[in-house]
C-alpha cells in the first residue's frame, strides 16, 4: 500500500505514468465525483491509450452495463468509477487498486482496496492524497445538516404551532404553504390525521437535502414515535388519449367495449370530464392529453361518492381502479404519473414542538460531527498520527504500518508491521516525506492556510464583494457561508449560483466555520 501526494493538475499523468510502468494488468481507479470518473477516463483513453472506461450513477444503466462487462471480461482493462462500482463485483484478479481522490472514511478505503488480489496473488494498492480534496469531501457533509431555523419550518409545517393545530381545512398547515410554498404539503382529506409531504418541494423551499429529510422523518417516525409513514402516491396523472379522441369518445368508447360497473363509470366521467386539464402535444398529430391533479381527484371522488373522509384510502383505490381500467382498457394510449408524495400519519402531538426541534438540531450536528471524524481517520491513518479534529491534530511523521492501524480500527490485531507499506518503508528510510505531503500535515494542523480573526474575512475582497453583489444571501448565513465556501444546497442550485465566479472564492482561504461566524454577525450587527 503506498500514497503519492500532488496537485490535481498532476494527478492524471502521475497516474498515467504508474499504469504504465507497471506490468498490465486489471486496474481500477476510484474517484470521488461522476465528472472526474468521465475526465480521467477520457485522458487516459485519448492522451494515454490506455484502456480505460468510466462508471458511475450518472450514466444510463444500459452504458454501466457495457463499462462493467468490458472490464470483467478483459485482461487489463481500467476502470474509472466512483464508489457506484463494486457492490456484488467480484473479480479475482484486479492487480491495482488506485484512489485518485482520498476516500471519506476508512471503511470506504477498505471496501476499495479489498477489491485487489482475490486471487491470492500480489497486488498494489495507491492512494492519491491531496489537500484540495479534504474541503470538498467536508462540503458533502457540511451541506447535509440543516439550520435550526429550517428544523422548526419542518416541524411546523408538519405538526403546526402548539396550542393552535388542528385538521380542519384551512389552518396553520395552509399557512405555512403560503411561507414554504404551495406545492410542498398537501392534506388527503379534511379530517384525515395524515399529511402528504413533497420531499422534492420541500428541499427546495427550506434548502435542506431530501436525504437530511427522509432522516428527521424517520426520527420523528421510528425514534419519537409521532408519526408513521403510509403508502405514498403521485399528486399528478396523464392520460394521452388516442389519436383524433376527444373526452366523450373515450367514454363511450369504455361504454361500448367493455362491462364496466356504474360506480367505476361514474369515477371515470368524473376524472376524463370535470376533474382534468385538457392539452394537446406539440407534434405532428397534436394528440389531445388529460392532466389530473390526484390530490383533488380523491378529495372530489369522497365527496361525490357521499363517503366519510376517513374513508380516503378507499377513494384512492378507486381512483387508481379507474386508472388501471382506462389503461387496460386501451381506451387510452398512455398514463404517466409524476409529483411523488409521501404520506405520514400523525400519531401524536410533540407536547413541546421546539424542545423537538432542539433535540432534532442536536442530533443532525452530531451526525455531522461523526462524519467529519471519518474525514479525518483517513487523514490519520496517511499521517501517522491520532484521530482529533483538525486543527488539534498532533504532527505524526507517518511511519506507522498502514496494515496495522487498518487492523486496529477494525478491533483486530496484527502483532508484526507488514514491511510492505509506505509507513514501513519511511520507517526503514525507504521513502522521504515530500512537499505536498507537508500540505496535508498543514491542512491537518490549520483546517485552512492558517487562523483568522472575524475581521480578516470582513476585509477580503471577495467577500464584500459578496456583500454587494448577493444582498439576498445575507438573510440566511448559512446559506451565504455555504456559497462562499463551495457548497452546493437545494437552494443554492435552484439559484443557479454554482456558475456564479464568487461561488467557493474563500474555501482553502479562511475555515467554514470563520465564514459563518462572519455571516452571522452580518445578519446581527449588519455590515461593520
Amino acid at each position: 500500500m503506498q500514497t503519492t501526494t500532488e496537485r490535481f493538475e498532476r494527478r492524471v499523468a502521475i497516474l498515467a505514468k504508474r499504469i504504465l510502468s507497471r506490468p498490465r494488468g486489471s486496474t481500477v481507479v476510484y474517484v470521488t465525483l461522476q465528472r472526474t470518473a468521465a475526465a480521467v477516463a477520457e485522458r487516459l483513453s485519448s492522451k494515454y491509450g490506455l484502456p480505460a472506461v468510466a462508471y458511475h450513477a450518472g450514466m444510463s444503466s444500459e452504458h454501466r452495463e457495457w463499462s462493467q462487462d468490458r472490464f470483467m471480461t478483459g485482461q487489463d482493462e481500467i476502470i474509472v468509477a466512483t464508489i457506484a462500482f463494486g457492490m456484488g463485483v467480484d473479480k479475482r484478479e484486479i492487480r491495482y487498486v488506485y484512489h485518485f481522490n482520498m476516500s471519506k472514511s476508512i471503511e470506504t478505503y477498505t471496501q476499495g482496496i479489498g477489491r485487489a488480489g482475490r486471487d491470492g496473488e500480489p497486488a498494489i494498492c495507491e492512494s492519491f492524497l491531496c489537500s484540495e480534496d479534504i474541503p470538498l469531501l467536508e462540503s458533502f457533509v457540511l451541506s447535509d445538516t440543516p439550520s435550526k431555523t429550517a428544523i422548526d419550518s419542518f416541524l411546523e409545517a408538519i405538526f403546526g404551532t402548539k396550542n393552535t393545530f388542528t385538521t380542519s381545512a384551512r389552518g396553520p398547515r395552509e399557512r405555512i404553504r403560503e411561507s414554504i410554498g404551495p406545492n410542498s404539503l398537501g392534506k388527503l382529506s379534511g379530517e384525515s390525521h395524515d399529511i402528504a409531504l413533497s420531499l422534492y418541494d420541500l428541499s427546495r423551499d427550506l434548502d435542506v437535502k431530501d436525504t437530511t429529510l427522509r432522516v428527521m422523518l424517520a426520527l420523528l417516525d421510528l425514534r419519537y414515535g409521532y408519526i408513521q409513514e403510509q403508502t405514498a402516491f403521485f399528486g399528478r396523472c396523464e392520460f394521452d388519449l388516442l389519436p383524433g379522441k376527444n373526452m366523450e369518445d373515450t367514454l363511450q368508447m369504455l361504454v361500448a367495449e367493455h362491462t364496466v360497473s356504474d360506480y367505476i363509470l361514474r369515477a371515470a366521467r368524473l376524472l376524463l370530464d370535470s376533474l382534468s386539464k385538457p392539452g394537446y402535444r406539440r407534434n405532428a398529430e397534436r394528440n389531445m392529453f388529460l392532466r389530473i391533479d390526484t390530490h383533488e381527484a380523491v378529495l372530489t371522488l369522497s365527496e361525490k361518492f357521499s363517503m366519510p373522509h376517513q374513508s380516503s384510502a378507499a377513494m384512492h383505490d378507486l381512483f387508481f381502479a379507474t386508472v388501471e381500467l382506462l389503461q387496460a382498457s386501451g381506451v387510452v394510449s398512455s398514463v404517466r404519473f409524476s409529483k411523488l408524495y409521501n404520506v405520514f400519519r400523525i400519531l401524536r402531538q410533540p407536547e413541546d414542538i421546539w424542545r423537538v426541534a432542539e433535540e432534532l438540531h442536536r442530533l443532525m450536528i452530531e451526525r455531522e460531527c461523526r462524519e467529519l471524524h471519518r474525514i479525518r481517520a483517513v487523514m490519520a491513518l496517511f499521517l501517522g498520527t491520532e484521530n482529533r479534529p483538525i486543527g488539534e491534530m498532533a504532527p505524526g511523521h507517518g511511519s506507522q504500518c498502514l496494515a496495522r492501524t487498518l487492523c486496529a480500527h477494525y478491533n483486530e490485531i496484527l502483532v508484526h508491521r507488514c514491511g510492505i507499506c509506505e509507513g514501513c518503508l519511511a520507517e526503514q528510510g525507504a521513502l522521504a516525506e515530500t512537499m505536498a505531503l507537508r500540505s496535508l500535515r498543514h491542512y491537518s494542523l490549520r483546517g485552512s492556510v492558517g487562523s483568522h480573526s472575524n475581521s480578516a474575512v470582513e476585509k477580503d475582497e471577495c467577500w464584500q464583494r459578496m456583500v454587494m453583489e448577493l444582498p439576498d444571501l445575507l438573510a440566511d448565513p448559512l446559506l451565504i457561508a455555504r456559497f462562499a465556501w463551495g457548497i452546493t444546497s437545494p437552494k443554492i442550485s435552484m439559484m443557479k449560483l454554482k456558475t456564479h465566479p464568487l461561488f467557493g472564492a474563500l474555501q482553502g482561504r479562511y475555515s467554514y466555520g470563520e465564514i459563518l461566524e462572519v455571516a452571522e454577525k452580518h445578519k446581527t450587527e449588519g455590515p461593520s
